[in-house]
């Protein structure tokens, strides 16, 4: 967070960032932006109808949508962020998203950071 931004509007949170039924939420930083990964369900039992969303956050405070991830991750049970180092010491980015969903979805989908914009691409 930006040290010489105004503090937020206390009125302003909590913030709906996803509708439904939260499923879990992950929180990393790559080159110094802070990122929020947000998992969500239908207020169903569909498990099929879940939402992959992810945030940056802004030296303000504010939450601004990234990348939708939601595509192919309808069943998104969990996900976990990891940074590897490879054999020259070079690192990389990947999300690592985990899909429950015997009649779509399913298995375990790997992302690395990179694209021209900045995006999570599998």
């Amino acid at each position: 967070l930006d040290p010489d931004a105004p503090p937020p509007d206390p009125a302003a949170f909590p913030r709906v960032v996803a509708e439904g039924r939260a499923k879990f939420a992950e929180a990393f930083v790559i080159a110094g932006q802070q990122y929020l990964l947000v998992g969500a369900g239908a207020d169903t039992l569909q498990p099929a109808e879940g939402t992959l969303r992810l945030y940056a956050v802004l030296g303000t405070g504010d939450l601004a949508l990234r990348q939708d991830l939601s595509e192919g991750n309808e069943g998104a049970a969990g996900a976990q962020h990891l940074f590897i180092l490879d054999d020259f010491g070079v690192g990389n980015h990947y999300l690592a998203v985990a899909n429950a969903h015997a009649g779509g979805s399913n298995g375990v989908r790997v992302y690395q950071w990179g694209g021209s914009g900045g995006a999570f691409v599998l």
